[in-house]
């Protein structure tokens, strides 16, 4: 898009001392911009009258966008007359001529001097930043290309997201974005605001052309840190592997570019964007069961990915949330909206359970699980009996 500046320019004319036929011209010009900074720039030039309808002008212009630039400007007043001649470039011995006789050359020559300005905006390349803890309102954005320049900066309104303008082009490759202070209500305990980390980072490859959409969360800071130094080579199959330690519950969404459903307000859809907005609020619920801040809970969630314990660890948040642990009175929508993700307490336990094949990997039932199901018969002294017992099924429907 494109709009005019508001702004001013002003100019002054005048003779040369001693030289009728030269003329001294300076401008100064303000425009306001939006995107970009302001333009102040000034114009100075000399213009010379070659004869009654002819001049020349040259100068140079100045301002603070663009390098200093000389110019020339060769105009003329028609129809020429078959009687004029060239000027005669003599030196006066009057500092300023005046004269009684009108003539062509005493005429001003009509010049637009009041330009209208017009700045581009972004060029065709939307840019969104964010920050989600659940969405955080305040968080300074700052983007950064390959080369650890800053493109801008800007802070993030309600709904956890603004619209960075001003960049007009970003090199392809690495760009990285840092998310300092804001607030936000956790999902779990409800509290409003809530601070959020100091510093929360994402990173991904650009492709030189189109939107950039880059969101910073606790699952693009875990991968930020886990890529240390080798951020720009494996940034891409870490944000991908961050997500696959969630199971299927992240497996294939994109968790830089995604915007986070909000499960604060209204129902969360079983989409992407569903998928991590209930992530998040499960990652509170963790962090308010093991009583972590904000911060120390990406530290929990980078160890758990490391020592392959984190869908063990998610699933008893989970299962922590549907139960109420701790959400507020009357926020019983945030368990809806997690049991329509991530499926209800009943649902999931028997998916665990029929399962369960005793090998390895398997997340093994608990006493919980059972429960959830109404069999209050299995304790801890018959659980591995009965878990034996369910992984020797081979035909799932008996184990459903």
């Amino acid at each position: 898009t494109e709009d005019p500046l508001a702004g001013y320019d002003v100019k002054f004319s005048g003779q040369v001392p001693y030289l009728p036929w030269a003329k001294v011209k300076a401008t100064r010009y303000i425009w306001d911009g939006v995107a970009q900074p302001n333009v102040k720039g000034t114009i100075f030039g000399i213009e010379v009258q070659l004869s009654d309808s002819v001049r020349m002008e040259f100068g140079s212009e100045d301002n603070n966008t663009v390098e200093r630039k000389t110019y020339a400007r060769f105009t003329t007043a028609l129809p020429l007359s078959d009687h004029e001649s060239m000027t005669n470039f003599s030196i006066s011995k009057k500092a300023f001529q005046n004269s009684d006789i009108v003539n062509l050359g005493d005429l001003e020559f009509v010049e637009r001097s009041n330009k209208i300005r017009v700045e581009k905006l972004l060029n065709g390349l939307p840019i969104i930043l964010g920050e989600y803890n659940a969405p955080t309102v305040g968080a300074s954005c700052t983007l950064y290309n390959s080369a650890g320049v800053a493109l801008g900066t800007a802070s993030t309104g309600s709904n956890g997201q603004v619209n960075l303008v001003g960049v007009t082009s970003i090199p392809a490759g690495l760009v990285t974005m840092a998310c300092r202070e804001g607030t936000y209500t956790d999902e779990a305990t409800q509290q409003p605001n809530t601070q959020a980390p100091s510093l929360m980072r994402a990173a991904t490859i650009y492709s030189g052309t189109g939107p950039l959409t880059i969101l910073a969360s606790p699952l693009s800071e875990v991968a930020y840190q886990m890529a240390d130094t080798n951020i720009a080579k494996d940034i891409v199959k870490l944000n991908a592997d961050v997500a696959t330690a969630f199971g299927v519950f992240l497996s294939g969404v994109d968790i830089i570019s995604t915007i986070p459903s909000n499960a604060n307000d209204g129902a969360v859809a079983n989409d992407d964007a569903g998928k991590i907005g209930a992530t998040l609020a499960i990652i509170s619920q963790m962090a308010a069961t093991n009583g972590n801040s904000a911060t120390e809970v990406i530290g929990v969630l980078k160890a758990a990915i490391k020592n392959q314990t984190l869908s063990g660890e998610f699933s008893s948040a989970i299962s922590a949330f549907q139960r109420e642990v701790s959400i507020a009175a009357g926020k019983t929508s945030i368990k809806d909206n997690v049991n329509n993700v991530f499926d209800t307490l009943v649902g999931r336990a028997i998916r665990k359970i029929s399962l369960y094949n005793g090998e390895d990997n398997d997340p093994v039932p608990t006493v919980r699980d059972y429960l959830d199901i109404k069999i209050g018969t299995v304790k801890d002294n018959n659980l591995s009996l009965k878990n034996l017992r369910i992984a020797a099924e081979k035909d799932r429907t008996k184990k459903d």
